[in-house]
């Protein structure tokens, strides 16, 4: 299950905390998906959508098995941490990432960014969203959910 794939310059500045961010991330998700009560409760609480549904069963699918698949880049972003880019054209969903703050963040700071990004992509999925605060929900509800991770 991969939910970010990485470019190879966004793997050697990330260095290990990107990669135990990445794992800690895939975890969390797994956990997430893999119990069909709190996936229900999360995609109903934050982005208003019963787990029964055809697209809420896609992404449901997806998580446990392959993942969501969205680019990991680094990007000169000018004091923002991040950003999301939505599907258009040939280019898939990306996340970028400030190639200066990576350098210097801790693995959870990166944990949460990630997920926070991927709370926009699963938006986009399930409410054609491109804007909006359910990501943030969604990435204290997954945290709140799976806080037994190891450190």
């Amino acid at each position: 299950m991969t939910s970010y794939v990485p470019t190879p310059a966004t793997i050697s500045q990330g260095g290990s905390s990107l990669a135990l961010a990445l794992e800690r991330l895939e975890l969390r998700l797994q956990r997430w998906a893999a119990e069909q009560d709190v996936y229900s409760v999360v995609l109903e609480q934050v982005f208003g959508l019963k787990a029964c549904g055809a697209d809420a069963e896609a992404l449901r699918h997806s998580l446990l098995g392959e993942g969501l698949g969205l680019s990991l880049e680094l990007a000169s972003l000018e004091g923002m941490r991040s950003a999301y880019a939505v599907a258009s054209g040939s280019t898939g969903e990306t996340v970028f990432l400030d190639g200066a703050w990576l350098v210097s963040a801790s693995v959870a700071e990166i944990e949460a960014v990630l997920v926070e990004k991927l709370g926009h992509a699963i938006d986009q999925r399930l409410n054609e969203a491109q804007e909006s605060h359910r990501s943030m929900a969604f990435g204290l509800m997954i945290h709140l959910q799976t806080i037994d991770l190891p450190t």
